[in-house]
């Protein structure tokens, strides 16, 4: 793999993943996806201060970039590997659960040792996550927007979620649901997670643009 794809921070980041990260290394590097990861780059970040927001939002941008660019190949990531590539039986098996998760916007509840009792605010399910140190730095009513995978009895919040302040939760909420309105005038499937995974850059680039 050519050094400039992913750097060693990314590395550790994609190797983080449950299960699959090794899997993702050798698929980006057996591909050699160069061209198409600098692309998806500059489509991300696009207009956007490239020096702070890059350095500061990378994590969420693997994590577009794992599970929500389309490649080449007209599929996410995530969703290429599982299909093209060649992970052992317990990768497929996390990369199946990987590929069902889906992203959403999060109100916090209650913050309990290491416990956060977050609300989704479409669906108005309360879920427990187990992320102690998210635990310690996030406070009560932030957002957070991202996906939830159950594993060993336990949800967890897959790397790359962002998290906002509860005055941006609100408009993040507000613009979503009014995006959603005009969406769904077009479109069969009401779901707003439907919505939300067509849709992840418009989210992902109204954080950037409005975060503090």
């Amino acid at each position: 793999m050519k050094s400039n794809v992913i750097y060693f921070e990314d590395e550790r980041l994609l190797r983080s993943y449950d299960k699959i990260g090794d899997s993702i290394i050798k698929y980006i590097g057996d591909l050699d996806l160069t061209w198409e990861i600098e692309i998806a780059k500059k489509i991300y970040f696009v207009g956007l201060d490239s020096t702070n927001k890059f350095k500061d939002n990378y994590k969420s941008f693997i994590h577009w970039l794992i599970f929500s660019y389309k490649f080449s190949t007209g599929l996410p990531l995530i969703d290429s590997i599982y299909k093209f590539g060649s992970p052992n039986s317990s990768e497929k098996i996390a990369l199946e659960n990987l590929t069902n998760t889906y992203e959403s916007l999060y109100k916090v509840y209650s913050i309990e040792n290491d416990m956060l009792l977050i609300k989704d605010v479409f669906t108005g399910q309360k879920i427990y996550i187990w992320n102690s140190p998210l635990a310690k730095s996030v406070k009560k009513y932030n957002g957070i927007f991202g996906r939830i995978l159950f594993v060993d009895n336990k949800n967890l919040l897959i790397p790359g979620y962002l998290v906002m302040s509860n005055s941006l939760l609100k408009d993040m909420e507000r613009f979503i649901n009014a995006e959603f309105k005009t969406y769904s005038k077009f479109h069969d499937d009401f779901s707003v997670h439907n919505f939300i995974k067509r849709n992840s850059l418009l989210i992902h680039r109204y954080f950037l643009r409005n975060e503090i």
